[in-house]
């Protein structure tokens, strides 16, 4: 069972701390949200990413919507998005499955996303957005019902099913490294 907490925790522990070090970018949920993350860290991890992202379905689909990273395969909402904590555990998911190439959310993506949802409702996911609304539960109250269901990424279904099965040799380039 996934955990906000523990996810988030163990996502910040792949975070490049030394700027000589060869990093990877993820893209988050939020327009400016762009997550340097160690490449060596990432691809010792990439194993486990890849599972999480199979606990979820993400494997099964070329296309999914940000819920989808909400919920498991068994239709089980893990994640809520009920507190910041749930928030950032989603934006690094996304930013941390981004940098590994298996969910795509690119410059494209994400302008194709803000046209989606709306001029107005991308507000809600700018750098100011939160700051906007009064407190973090109607910001995140929006989120659910203006944003999540709206957003959509493409996804690499194959390479998830590699690293999840553990074939390490699988070639994977990220498109936002450094």
């Amino acid at each position: 069972m996934l955990n906000s907490k523990e996810l988030k925790e163990n996502l910040i522990n792949l975070f490049v701390e030394n700027p000589d070090n060869n990093y990877v970018v993820g893209h988050g949920i939020l327009t400016c949200m762009k997550i340097g993350f160690d490449e060596n860290k990432l691809g010792a991890k990439k194993h486990e990413i890849a599972s999480i992202l199979q606990e979820l379905g993400i494997d099964e689909a070329p296309l999914i919507s940000l819920s989808s990273l909400m919920t498991l395969k068994s239709g089980f909402a893990w994640n809520q998005l009920q507190s910041l904590e749930d928030f950032q555990a989603l934006e690094l998911l996304l930013a941390c499955s981004d940098a590994c190439g298996f969910i795509h959310n690119d410059d494209d993506t994400i302008q194709r996303n803000i046209v989606e949802i709306g001029d107005l409702n991308s507000l809600l996911i700018s750098s100011s957005g939160r700051f906007m609304v009064n407190s973090i539960e109607d910001w995140l109250r929006l989120i659910r019902k203006k944003v999540i269901d709206k957003m959509y990424f493409i996804t690499d279904s194959e390479s998830i099913k590699k690293y999840a099965n553990g074939d390490q040799k699988s070639s994977i380039e990220p498109s936002h490294k450094r």
